[in-house]
């Protein structure tokens, strides 16, 4: 059941990520008048926020594209090659371009200041979380590494998980839409990190659990 439910969720994550990818493709028609971009009215012609979306939604979805891949733990015994040309696109596409020009965007967000500064810490936050990441299977700890890279690609799928909310926040609880912009900017990102905090728990531990303990006695 368990291995069912591990194997269920990824497979769930895995489309979910190549969906929005897919949908997003959308943008590089370069159209102005097109979903999100409608709601940008006032700064869609401002040449460095544009210039700015355009590096974030590539940095974002090869990053969610990407990531779902790395958590495979067979495919990365079998492909380990592959697996660190995967895992270094993936932190370029964060570091280099998703991540700066997220946080660039996050001035204009929609909602006001209190959405701005939601979703400059989430910015922050994934770039963070991926350098770290990085810092760690640099110092050869394989443990640490895994579990900020859980975190990073949480941080990534706020993008699925704020189009998930959006329309929930208005059909099913009644929310006005300005409140709405404002909860989607901090809920996105702290649902998926207190989600990826219980992975690490349940999956990565820091320290041995008490039935570790117990099992390495009777083992003895």
């Amino acid at each position: 059941m368990q291995k069912f439910l591990v194997w269920f969720g990824w497979i769930l994550m895995m489309l979910m990520a190549l969906y929005l990818s897919a949908a997003t493709l959308v943008y590089f028609s370069f159209r102005p008048d097109i979903y999100f971009l409608l709601a940008k009215k006032e700064v869609v012609n401002f040449i460095p926020w544009r210039l700015a979306f355009y590096t974030h939604i590539t940095g974002g979805l090869i990053a969610l594209a990407v990531g779902p891949f790395q958590f495979l733990e067979k495919f990365r015994a079998k492909h380990l090659k592959l697996h660190r040309q995967l895992g270094k696109i993936y932190v370029a596409a964060i570091l280099f371009l998703g991540g700066p020009a997220g946080f660039f965007m996050a001035f204009f967000a929609n909602g006001g200041p209190w959405a701005d500064l939601g979703f400059m810490i989430m910015a922050f936050l994934w770039v963070g979380t991926t350098w770290l990441a990085l810092r760690a299977i640099m110092k050869k700890d394989l443990k640490s590494h895994i579990r900020w890279m859980i975190r990073s690609y949480a941080l990534c799928f706020a993008a699925v998980t704020l189009r998930i909310l959006t329309p929930m926040l208005s059909l099913v609880f009644h929310i006005k839409l300005a409140l709405i912009l404002i909860l989607v900017a901090w809920l996105s990102w702290m649902i998926n990190l207190a989600v990826a905090q219980l992975i690490i728990v349940w999956k990565y531990p820091k320290k041995k659990t008490l039935k570790d303990t117990l099992l390495n006695l009777l083992n003895h």
